[in-house]
């Protein structure tokens, strides 16, 4: 099957560092499948040109009986091409946690991916520096109780701060958050970009932002795709590479996300 995608380019600026651009995809919720990606998704990333990518989680389906080969498969093909951080989303973190539906399913993926070239970001942040420009990637790794379903949320509060510390104004501080649904307290904590999913465009993208449906059952949320800024901080929402349970998708190609960042410009 011939898998459709799409690039969507994030032009950001930033006074840290010296004067260079440097070009990041992410990915997520590819929720990969024996036919996909395919080949047109490799042809449209290697023409990206980007310095590394970025995983966002949920490269599988945690579901009884799931194949997580095809995800092995993608990171060690991934990690041959590009550096490669890798952050959880919920169904990493079920495939892990639920031990009584999926035995030991999730340790052997661990182990599968501990074998590749991946920086795995597990509540944990990592200090890199690409073309001398210096960069601080987080990986959060949220409990299952932060994507309930419906209108009531657990709080946040000093999680972020608790977990990573207080973003170093000195380096461009990259989260990697899986849910968009905390985009205020990612703002307010302060990285200078954060990168979500977990939507999948709300199955049908209404204009450049808003869904039809979420996961966890909410309706016309504007949380689904695209750029929220204030002052230096932005939150780009991917749209994601993939679907399940609801295989479908209406004005909401699935895509491959590339943050095109510009240091050393005030």
């Amino acid at each position: 099957m011939n898998y459709k995608y799409c690039v969507r380019k994030y032009h950001l600026t930033t006074d840290v560092g010296r004067k260079k651009t440097v070009r990041l995809a992410f990915l997520t919720d590819m929720h990969l499948t024996e036919e996909a990606p395919g080949q047109e998704f490799w042809r449209l990333l290697d023409q990206c040109r980007p310095a590394g990518v970025l995983l966002g989680g949920d490269l599988m389906v945690a579901r009884k009986g799931s194949d997580v080969r095809q995800a092995e498969k993608f990171v060690q093909k991934l990690t041959e091409k590009y550096p490669v951080w890798y952050a959880n989303g919920n169904h990493e973190r079920r495939l892990l946690e639920e031990t009584e539906t999926f035995g030991k399913t999730g340790k052997r993926y661990l182990r599968a991916i501990s074998g590749t070239r991946a920086e795995r970001l597990t509540n944990r942040k990592m200090e890199i520096a690409m073309d001398g420009c210096p960069i601080t990637i987080c990986g959060l790794d949220l409990p299952e109780e932060y994507y309930r379903k419906g209108f009531r949320r657990k709080g946040m509060e000093n999680l972020l701060e608790e977990t990573f510390g207080k973003p170093d104004p000195r380096r461009y501080t990259i989260l990697l958050a899986h849910t968009p649904r905390y985009w205020k307290e990612y703002l307010n904590w302060g990285a200078n970009l954060t990168l979500s999913g977990h939507y999948h465009g709300g199955i049908c993208l209404l204009g450049k932002r808003r869904g039809l449906i979420t996961p966890d059952y909410r309706i016309l949320t504007s949380e689904c795709c695209g750029i929220r800024s204030r002052g230096a901080c932005s939150v780009i929402v991917s749209a994601g590479g993939g679907e399940h349970t609801i295989p479908l998708r209406i004005h909401n190609p699935r895509e491959i996300t590339l943050a095109e960042i510009s240091f050393g410009e005030a």
